[in-house]
Order: C-alpha cells, then sequence, then structure tokens
C-alpha cells in the first residue's frame, strides 16, 4: 500500500498493525520524497527522489517496490487506452 502526495510516495506494510498506547495502525517502511519538483519534457524520464528507509536494510524493499510501481503503470496505461475503468478516486488525464 502506499500514500501519495505531491511531495513524496509513502510505502507503508500492509501485512502489519502496530500498536502503541490507544493507538494503532500500519508501519511505513520507506519513503520517496521529491524535494526538488523538476520540469520534464517527457513522462518517460526518470524523476530525482530521495529514498527515506524507516527499517534496517529495506534494500530488497526498494527494489521490489521500483519493479512493482514500474508494473503498475504500465498496467493503468493499458486500461486507460483499452477505455476500462482504472480505479475510483483517480484519474488519467491526458495533455
Amino acid at each position: 500500500m502506499a500514500i501519495l502526495d505531491r511531495h513524496e510516495i509513502l510505502f507503508v506494510d500492509s501485512q502489519s498493525y502496530a500498536v502503541s498506547g490507544n493507538t494503532g495502525g500500519r508501519m511505513i517502511l520507506l519513503a520517496w520524497q521529491f524535494n526538488q519538483l523538476q520540469e520534464r519534457d517527457s513522462l518517460d524520464k526518470p524523476v530525482a527522489c530521495e529514498v527515506v528507509s524507516y527499517e534496517q536494510d529495506n534494500r530488497e524493499i526498494q527494489i521490489r517496490l521500483v519493479t512493482e510501481f514500474r508494473q503498475a503503470m504500465k498496467l493503468i496505461k493499458e486500461r486507460y487506452r483499452n477505455g476500462l475503468p482504472v480505479g475510483n478516486g483517480f484519474n488519467i488525464v491526458q495533455l
């Protein structure tokens, strides 16, 4: 699971739940922070970001996230091109 914001993407552990005092929730494992929003000529160009790890040795998680993020974007692109709804709460705007 992920929380998307203009300046960062927070990746949440969907398999575990933590409690501290009377408050509980999912743990943030890793964040991609976009401190310098740069203009690009193409959506295919890389975006500079800082990877912030909230756990020790999240290297394997980072590699998995990059792979799965790319696959998710391909799936959204295919669904959009085929005229299928992509999901609730967001849409793709053609420029």
